[in-house]
């Protein structure tokens, strides 16, 4: 019964894992690790961009080597050690963003896995401007909220006359 299931789930695992999703500012690049199941590794590997991937049309595609080929602002290299095709796209623009496929070319039903491509505006734009600035502002609130802790707690502890002590001492600057 453990053999069966062990072999079921080698038949059922996808034979291409891909991020799902990948964003890069405008002008920067960004690199899609592609892996692939043992076994594959001298086939022709590509990247294609496309609603479907019936229709999607190839960007770039490997010689079925580890030498890196290069299409455009596009690049591919496959590394059959670590069964693994990395695409990276140089230069984001605001045409980029969309749907692509990281492909084995192995004729007729090629395996695939669909990759979101998403541009966002550079340091100067406001969508990577607040994505940048949230956990700054987070660790700004976190410290605001456990100084005040800290001043609370420390102000039960201290005795009624620091109490008065410390409000005596007060000096206004005007």
């Amino acid at each position: 019964m453990l053999c069966f299931s062990a072999c079921f789930s080698a038949l059922a695992a996808p034979v291409l894992i891909t991020p799902g999703e990948v964003r890069g500012a405008l002008g920067g690049s960004v690199s899609v690790p592609c892996q692939y199941r043992e076994g594959y590794q001298t086939y022709k590997k590509y990247w294609c961009r496309g609603a479907g991937w019936s229709t999607c049309s190839k960007v770039a595609e490997t010689a079925g080597m580890e030498a890196e080929v290069k299409s455009g602002r596009v690049s591919i290299r496959d590394n059959h050690t670590l069964s693994t095709f990395t695409v990276t796209m140089g230069n984001l623009t605001l045409e980029d963003p969309g749907t692509y496929w990281c492909g084995i070319n192995k004729g007729g039903n090629d395996p695939t896995s669909l990759v979101n491509i998403t541009v966002l505006p550079d340091a100067k734009g406001k969508s990577l401007f607040c994505s940048a600035s949230v956990p700054f502002l987070l660790c700004i609130v976190c410290s605001g909220i456990w100084m005040n802790m800290r001043d609370k707690r420390s102000s039960r502890e201290m005795q009624p006359a620091d109490v008065v002590r410390t409000a005596t001492n007060f000096q206004t600057v005007g």
